[in-house]
């Protein structure tokens, strides 16, 4: 019964700063019963940008746009990290659980034809290819699962869910879905 919900830029905070790694964002919860959401003191980082439950209901893990991780918490004590995923080539736009693993996607930082990583808002609306990786939850342990060019008008890849041998992707910028063939 009890909410999570990421904030990726606190009132005064911006994407410059979410880039700059500086903390932006915080994780809320809300139990029934209460009157309002609480912050959850600990969980400030540089753009909390989506947020899943382990199976057992005793860890949360967070996408940190800022830090291109996913970072792991205690539900009984969220004041401290216990361990993250650390990626390489894209921020995590979301994460979610599918079977027994993190599902994460999100754009290219280093993209050629758009001048590198993002480092102002209007960066990220331009046309950038696409990675998804798995994450162990118990080990943070990373596998890349798929990766695809610039293919507009589709961009800005934010969420990726296998079903069957089917990859689809969500975006924050098209008003569109896409979808492919998954490579086992």
């Amino acid at each position: 019964g009890t909410l999570v919900a990421t904030v990726l830029t606190l009132h005064g905070k911006t994407f410059e700063d979410v880039w700059a790694g500086r903390n932006t964002g915080v994780v809320l919860m809300w139990t029934p019963g209460s009157k309002a959401f609480r912050t959850l003191t600990g969980t400030e980082l540089p753009g909390n940008n989506g947020i899943e439950t382990s199976v057992d209901d005793r860890e949360f893990y967070v996408a940190s746009i800022g830090l291109k991780r996913v970072v792991t918490y205690s539900r009984a004590n969220p004041s401290k990290p216990l361990r993250y995923a650390q990626l390489k080539e894209f921020a995590p736009d979301n994460v979610r659980m599918v079977g027994d693993r993190l599902i994460t996607a999100g754009i290219i930082d280093a993209e050629p034809a758009c001048g590198g990583a993002p480092k102002k808002p209007e960066d990220i609306r331009c046309p950038r290819g696409w990675i998804v990786d798995a994450i162990d939850p118990k080990t943070m342990g990373v596998t890349e699962v798929a990766r695809g060019p610039a293919a507009a008008p589709y961009t800005g890849t934010a969420t990726a869910i296998p079903v069957g041998e089917t990859l689809w992707l969500s975006s924050f910028t098209a008003d569109r879905v896409a979808y492919r063939p998954l490579k086992r």
